[in-house]
């Protein structure tokens, strides 16, 4: 896991890298990205909201398929089970359109984190 906050990125590595698939893997002309898995800790009561946006450039950080991704992806633990370790995952996808050096802002209960990581 990625970060320190109640609700991490998984698949990112220790060098913090998300490698660029095709756009064509997501059904998008433009936006390519790869799988990450999401870590919800069963400290955090309610949903957990993240965002993100390019920090070297005007690129977007966008959330899970389709053509024209969602901007925000919302990990909501309701009528979820946690796995043993006390954590929830929620599999997704962080898409992106162009390498660079992304962050993710994590909003929950107990506050906001950031992570920060290379799109290649």
């Amino acid at each position: 896991m990625l970060g320190l906050g109640p609700a991490r990125p998984v698949g990112l590595g220790q060098l913090a890298q998300l490698g660029i698939a095709p756009p064509e893997n997501y059904g998008s002309h433009v936006w390519g990205g790869n799988k990450v898995l999401w870590a919800l800790s069963t400290e955090v009561h309610g949903p957990a909201l993240i965002r993100g946006h390019q920090l070297d450039g005007d690129g977007e950080v966008r959330f899970d398929e389709g053509d024209v991704p969602s901007l925000e992806k919302v990990l909501d633990p309701s009528g979820k089970a946690p796995l043993a370790g006390g954590w929830y995952d929620f599999p997704g996808a962080t898409r992106v359109r162009q390498p660079g050096c992304y962050g993710y802002q994590i909003d929950t209960e107990a506050g906001t984190t950031f992570v920060v990581f290379e799109a290649i």
